[in-house]
């Protein structure tokens, strides 16, 4: 299994009041999309409908983020269909993927107290995500 990975039940528990402290996902969505949409302009023309993407996309990033944290089985073979999946938009480089993912972190760090307790489950689940992806993802 990975260096960090699954983290400790202790650091799992604070990932998950992490997630569970954000009153407003929507909002929260809103936020990495629009810091991600800022950075990365061209990435607009992409979504068909972006505002059903919104929630869905962060939504499925922690949800992932989580489940590699804990250990989850089906986790790593998620994340190579996410890559898959995304081939239908056209080339996403690995580089735009772990902006993807470390965006995602850190507004929910800014988001959520305690940060400390969880932040090294974090760190090495978006890693994991960011080696996964690179592995499945054609791109550079």
């Amino acid at each position: 299994m990975d260096r960090g990975l699954p983290v400790a039940a202790d650091m799992l528990a604070a990932m998950e009041r992490n997630l569970a402290a954000i009153a407003d996902m929507a909002a929260l969505s809103r936020r990495i999309f629009d810091r991600f949409l800022a950075a990365y302009p061209d990435e607009r023309a992409r979504f068909i409908n972006i505002d059903a993407a919104v929630l869905r996309m962060t939504d499925e990033t922690f949800v992932l983020l989580h489940a590699l944290a804990s250990g989850a089985s089906w986790a790593p073979g998620s994340a190579a269909h996410w890559a898959d999946l995304h081939r239908n938009y056209g080339p996403i480089t690995n580089a735009r993927y772990a902006d993807w993912t470390r965006l995602c972190v850190a507004e929910l760090a800014a988001a959520t107290a305690d940060w400390s307790a969880s932040a090294p489950g974090w760190d090495a689940a978006a890693a994991r995500l960011d080696a996964l992806l690179a592995a499945a993802n054609d791109g550079p």
